[in-house]
């Protein structure tokens, strides 16, 4: 069972609970959630914008930082098209050569989970959410933890992503 461990909001419960100042309700639907379980490798952000929009602006984003975009799938339109019906669901698949082919150097293995991936999607309930694998974890799976490219990945995950669900 995963369980959403809501970080400002447990800082916010705390800081309620000693009579200090907490943070207003839209900077917590903004704050960052990550899953437990798995090492703490699934990282979930909230989007003001739709699903297509907050991947539109991850795109230029990328290409502006000199990155490639490789791909883009449209879950709902995929499954639209064998007569299935979810909510909007795109992955945008992007990367640096550069970057990767440090990683991969460290552990071939690694192109298993490279290029980067982000995913929006939209819920039951219309929100949308912005979620990626936190690079880190590589380390969990491949031989790449001397690779300081990881922790470049990681910032720069963390830095779009931010970017990207600004208003």
């Amino acid at each position: 069972m995963t369980v959403m461990i809501n970080v400002k909001m447990l800082l916010t419960a705390t800081l309620i609970l000693f009579g200090m100042t907490a943070v207003s309700h839209a900077e917590m639907a903004k704050a960052k959630t990550v899953e437990a379980g798995a090492n703490n490798v699934i990282v979930t952000k909230s989007s003001p914008h739709s699903v297509s929009e907050t991947l539109d602006r991850l795109a230029v984003l990328v290409q502006k930082r000199g990155m490639t975009v490789f791909a883009r799938i449209d879950h709902k339109k995929n499954a639209k098209a064998v007569g299935k019906m979810i909510t909007a669901s795109q992955v945008l698949i992007f990367g640096s050569a550069n970057v990767g082919t440090r990683v991969m150097w460290h552990d071939p293995k690694a192109a298993l989970d490279l290029p980067l991936r982000v995913l929006s999607y939209e819920d039951a309930d219309d929100k949308v959410w912005v979620v990626y694998r936190r690079p880190m974890a590589l380390n969990n799976d491949f031989t790449v933890s001397q690779c300081a490219s990881i922790l470049d990945m990681e910032n720069a995950l963390d830095q779009l992503t931010n970017e990207v669900i600004k208003k």
